[in-house]
């Protein structure tokens, strides 16, 4: 069963089912108590027993954001309560920056967790939702199904062993992407607080100076490049899955152009959001493969990579440009790209 457990936390990331996201009730899950009726001081948290089973918990929950997982929280409770322990209580190893979205109202936890989604751009099959409470997880289970719902065991102590092996929360390479995707969601927040105080789209995107920069792939994006091909679903043009010796083998090879584009606003920089695979020919390029991750959809960035391949191409010599479009699932965002 071992070796079966080890295969699968080496398989996922592997075959790209990584989820993104880890989903947190609060009360009995990140402290122990109610806050509503213990009061934020008469919680169990802290480095000594009991409540420093939470502490440790919590400290590995930390380490996913270090690897580009991100927190969010879906919680039933009073929210003034609730945000006073996750600012100000001492045993907290996590504060509120820690997570990229937090909903703690009496809303059932389903439809927050379908806000949390929209508010992130990431579909709910990105989700791990860890709840103790076990009817919270059945309703769960019932409505959202595409949802990873775990079963979290009675003792708190084994929270962080039963979270810390599961395949789906596992990454092979930690990317300079993931160590900044929790600082670019913040940086996200803000960009989402200038947009409700633009008069239109053009003044809003014409505020953010945006600055994207197309170049060849180069040997140390390689690692960020496969990882985008493994995980991207809404923008992608044909969801082909090439694997890093195949990434590597079309950075050098005359007959294909892989290109990226980083992208950088005045809130933050967004690093290696996008990738185009071209195979050259006369008298026409193909695009293979064109994909970019979803924080960035609606900023322009595929425009000006699409312009960048069209000039190589002509000035490879060829007259035609072919972009390839195969429908998936998820894929909806990107279907009418070439088109437009």
């Amino acid at each position: 069963g071992e070796v079966a457990r080890a295969y699968a936390r080496y398989l996922s990331p592997l075959k790209g089912l990584t989820r993104k996201c880890v989903v947190l009730d609060l009360d009995n899950t990140l402290w122990g108590g109610i806050v509503g009726e213990d009061g934020p001081h008469g919680i169990r948290l802290g480095n000594t027993a009991p409540g420093s089973e939470y502490q440790e918990f919590q400290r590995y929950l930390k380490t996913l954001t270090d690897r580009g997982i991100l927190l969010a929280v879906n919680s039933k409770n009073n929210p003034d309560d609730a945000l006073e322990v996750i600012r100000s209580h001492e045993g907290m190893v996590l504060r509120e920056s820690d997570f990229s979205a937090v909903r703690i109202n009496w809303r059932p936890k389903p439809e927050n967790m379908r806000s949390i989604a929209e508010e992130l751009n990431i579909g709910v099959d990105s989700f791990v939702f860890l709840d103790d409470n076990p009817d919270e997880r059945e309703m769960m289970r019932q409505l959202l199904p595409e949802v990873l719902t775990v079963d979290l065991p009675t003792d708190p102590a084994r929270y962080r062993a039963t979270v810390e092996s599961l395949p789906q929360l596992q990454t092979l390479v930690v990317t300079e992407e993931d160590r900044g995707r929790v600082q670019q969601y913040r940086a996200n927040r803000e960009r989402e607080r200038a947009r409700d105080g633009s008069a239109s789209l053009e003044d809003y995107l014409g505020s953010l100076g945006i600055v994207v920069e197309v170049r060849r792939a180069a040997g140390d994006d390689l690692a960020r490049i496969h990882q985008l091909f493994q995980r991207t679903n809404q923008f992608n043009l044909t969801t082909r899955r090439y694997d890093l010796g195949q990434v590597t083998g079309f950075a050098s090879d005359p007959g294909t152009v892989l290109l990226t584009a980083r992208t950088r606003d005045r809130f933050g920089d967004h690093g290696l959001v996008a990738v185009a695979l071209a195979r050259t020919g006369r008298p026409a390029w193909t695009i293979d493969s064109f994909l970019m991750s979803c924080r960035v959809i609606g900023y322009g960035v595929e425009s000006a990579v699409l312009s960048v391949v069209s000039r190589l191409a002509r000035e490879a010599g060829a007259t035609e440009l072919v972009g390839e479009l195969i429908p998936s699932k998820k894929n909806a965002p990107a279907r009418d790209f070439y088109s437009r």
